[in-house]
């Protein structure tokens, strides 16, 4: 089994004095991939430290990030940015050509899973067979993200995420980022909270959320957990440097003992104003505004909450529903979701993993979930009907 490389305290005590940076390869150049690589280096690379590289797989927009020398990143948080420094390549073949090894292989791909087309884990294998130390990083929406992803590569440890943030492509080298940037991150498979460096029960955000009890098929899956010391001790390792980088670029990042409750979380507002918003053509700002579209909004919540506590992670639904409706009307402001966005640009929406994963779990469990079957009809023949 190979374990993670690197040991984090060469790279974060005061005076780091690293053999070599941390080689780390973002796949997807879209808004997110290009905010998190450009926090990544921000956080590797200050006061000239060197500590991080940055390698970024670009497929639509190569030759646009090329021409420009960088992507450019406007954010009402972090002001304007740009990432320069990063060697750019057009697939994750090219990105191993001539033997590169990566520490981290960070994928912000859409989660679309279409018949016929490269899964995630397929389009990751180049890179992972190359580097069979390195730790995948998911920043994906949806629910089943991490479960194929530690079957196909059972021994390289696994950080699952989920991005509160608003941010869009304006142009092939530009995004634009609003206020809220906020990353919820936990290994998979999953390890007790106690274990998570930094852990969530530590920040003050857990007052309103704190780890959900696990019951059921969720603390099944916990005690069927790869419990191997070296693996344990290499997701740890892995977890503690990427969280490091990331706040150090400025992000607020809150690490989890079950990501999949986090991503049960994040479902509960990607679930009902993602699929809203696109349906409707309306940004989050009218949505809060109008009564009966916030009322859908709010069925869709809390049918996610239902499906989530059958699967055994319980969450205060009153108190996350309200939760996510201030949020979004304090730091999001007239966002476009990225399904209203997809729909808008004739591009396939990641239906199957925002809606129909939950929807697939609620038949199992014998959960009732109308409105999350009624969007997802509605964005189907929407989809069909633009030939996408």
């Amino acid at each position: 089994m190979s374990s993670f490389a690197l040991n984090p305290a060469d790279y974060l005590s005061d005076k780091p004095s690293p053999a070599r940076p941390i080689e780390v390869l973002v796949i997807g150049a879209g808004g997110i991939g290009s905010l998190y690589a450009t926090l990544l280096e921000r956080g590797g690379n200050s006061a000239d430290a060197g500590l991080v590289r940055i390698s970024l797989v670009a497929r639509s927009n190569h030759d646009a990030i090329s021409r420009r020398g960088g992507i450019e990143v406007s954010s009402k948080k972090y002001g304007e940015l740009f990432l320069k420094h990063a060697r750019l390549f057009r697939t994750v073949q090219e990105a191993v050509v001539g033997q590169l090894k990566y520490d981290f292989v960070v994928c912000t791909t859409k989660a679309l899973n279409e018949p016929g087309k490269p899964s995630t884990a397929e389009l990751l294998k180049p890179a992972l067979e190359s580097s069979p130390g390195a730790c995948i990083v998911a920043i994906q929406n949806g629910l089943g993200i991490e479960e194929p992803l530690h079957e196909q590569f059972p021994h390289h440890p696994l950080i699952g995420c989920t991005a509160y943030t608003g941010v869009w492509q304006e142009g092939e080298a530009r995004v634009c980022h609003a206020a809220l940037d906020r990353m919820e991150v936990g290994v998979f498979p999953e390890v007790s909270l106690e274990m998570c460096p930094n852990s969530a029960s530590k920040e003050s955000y857990a007052v309103e959320f704190p780890e959900p009890v696990l019951s059921g098929p969720a603390a099944l899956r916990r005690a069927s957990a790869n419990t191997d010391s070296n693996y344990v001790k290499s997701q740890l390792a892995a977890l503690t440097l990427f969280v490091s980088l990331l706040r150090r670029g400025g992000c607020q990042v809150l690490t989890l003992g079950s990501i999949v409750a986090g991503r049960w979380k994040k479902l509960v507002w990607n679930g009902s104003f993602n699929p809203v918003c696109a349906i409707l053509d309306m940004d989050t700002e009218k949505i809060c505004a109008d009564a009966a579209a916030s009322r859908l909004v709010e069925r869709c919540m809390r049918e996610v909450c239902a499906v989530a506590r059958a699967d055994g992670i319980t969450f205060d639904d009153d108190t996350l529903v309200a939760k996510n409706f201030k949020d979004t009307q304090d730091y999001m402001g007239a966002y476009k979701p990225s399904m209203q966005l997809d729909r808008l640009a004739k591009r396939k929406m990641e239906l199957s993993v925002i809606l129909g994963e939950p929807i697939r779990r609620a038949k199992e469990y014998g959960v009732a979930v109308g409105s999350l079957e009624s969007c997802r009809d509605i964005l189907t023949v929407l989809e069909e009907q633009t030939g996408v």
